[in-house]
């Protein structure tokens, strides 16, 4: 399956659109919720969202990356079937397990928190759980790999839309908080249940029942991406959950306030991160040079807007923050320009890691690299979080995504002689 640069182009306005819509939405959201939950329900929302996010990742397993890949380079509609009908049952599977998982977890939570004088939030956990469904049912891993990406932003925007209504006008207080969480987190289902409705219709052909044989393949196809994005996981969502469990809901909401806008910057990232992805793994078909000339153009640029955002950031910070949450939120807008850059130094590994390793078969390079990174978060993340509060967390941050991107560029351009700069 061939693409032209008119489809990628396309696609990327997709996805741009998308990350756009959401950060638009998040323009109003964010600010609201911080103003109307206070600080401490939020950093509770948000630390909620840190434990759920572990869900989100084994579900995702590594399809993510794998699905759209699969799905570019099926050469037959009966390929196809068998890709997406693997996926998607493995992603079933997978849900039904750590669902029952988290059951059984949640229970021992309440009860030894209960012995202890302390209180597990098990209605948030379930309400923020649901996000977890999201990631299993929605098949943006599909959508990519046809490259007919418009249809994620329709079903996704429209979702998020309704979210926002509905938070708008009944989540009014603080003990609003588990409402605010039940309608964030039911965005991406409905968006998935409606994706898969079009599906049906159509896309008829690929809902096939799957072998045994294809079940496996996919879960070992998955596995370097899946145990890579465990670790990535390690020193991205865990540094948020370290700060709730060794600080307070206050501290975690400061730090999540300003780490929520630099989400927006790297959401807007990602998409064309997705984009590019499809393109690059058949531009590799025509052979190595002109791929990597073309990831050449797309580092510069990638990478030039993310630190002219990071400028922007650090000029701006304190009145980027005022704007958003009012008065009161100095602390965050001293940890927004400490993570200005972190968008500039992530799109580094995002080019060398995603386009240049994956697409390139140096999946087992690409997943060590990444677990080094895990394991350096995991030696840093309680020493200076206990030192430093949310300060510590954003350094933690800072000097695990510098270890990666400075160890990817070192591995790819010295290693692999792969010259892309």
């Amino acid at each position: 399956m061939r693409l032209r640069f008119g489809r990628l182009l396309k696609n990327i306005l997709s996805m741009v659109s998308l990350r756009g819509a959401e950060f638009l939405i998040g323009l109003v959201l964010l600010p609201y919720l911080v103003r109307v939950l206070g600080v401490d329900r939020f950093g509770a929302l948000v630390f909620m969202q840190g434990v759920v996010r572990y869900g989100t990742v084994l579900v995702e397993y590594g399809f993510n990356l794998t699905g759209p890949r699969n799905v570019a380079q099926a050469s037959s509609r009966e390929e196809t079937a068998r890709v997406f009908s693997s996926i998607i049952t493995c992603k079933l599977l997978i849900f039904l397990f750590i669902t029952a998982l988290a059951a059984v977890a949640v229970t021992v939570a309440v009860t030894v928190a209960g012995s202890m004088g302390a209180a597990f939030d098990a209605q948030l956990f379930w309400a923020s759980y649901l996000l977890v469904m999201g990631y299993a049912v929605f098949p943006i891993w599909f959508f990519q790999g046809i490259q007919q990406m418009h249809y994620i932003t329709i079903f996704n925007v429209g979702a998020q839309a309704i979210a926002l209504v509905l938070i708008l006008l009944f989540v009014r207080g603080p003990d609003d908080y588990v409402l605010a969480a039940l309608f964030l987190s039911c965005a991406l289902p409905a968006a998935g249940v409606c994706s898969l409705v079009l599906l049906l219709k159509k896309f008829r052909y690929i809902f096939v029942l799957p072998s045994w044989r294809g079940i496996r393949n996919a879960f070992a196809d998955g596995f370097y991406v899946f145990t890579s994005t465990v670790a990535i996981n390690i020193y991205t969502t865990t540094n948020t959950v370290a700060l709730g469990i060794l600080t307070n809901d206050t501290v975690v909401g400061y730090f999540g306030a300003a780490s929520r806008l630099i989400d927006c910057v790297k959401g807007l990232m990602y998409a064309f991160n997705q984009a590019v992805y499809p393109y690059v793994s058949t531009k590799l078909a025509e052979g190595r040079d002109a791929a990597c000339r073309f990831i050449r153009k797309f580092l510069f640029a990638y990478a030039g807007a993310a630190f002219a955002c990071g400028c922007v950031i650090l000029a701006g910070g304190h009145l980027i923050v005022r704007i958003f949450f009012g008065p009161g939120y100095d602390e965050s807008a001293y940890l927004l320009r400490l993570m200005a850059f972190l968008p500039a130094i992530i799109a580094v590994s995002n080019v060398y890691g995603i386009q240049v390793m994956l697409n390139f078969g140096l999946q087992g390079a690409f997943n060590r690299i990444i677990c080094s990174g895990a394991v350096l978060d995991l030696i840093l993340v309680v020493p200076l979080v206990l030192k430093w509060g949310g300060t510590g967390s954003a350094l933690v941050m800072l000097a695990v995504e510098s270890w990666i991107s400075v160890v990817m560029f070192w591995y790819v351009e010295r290693m692999k002689k792969i010259r892309i700069v």
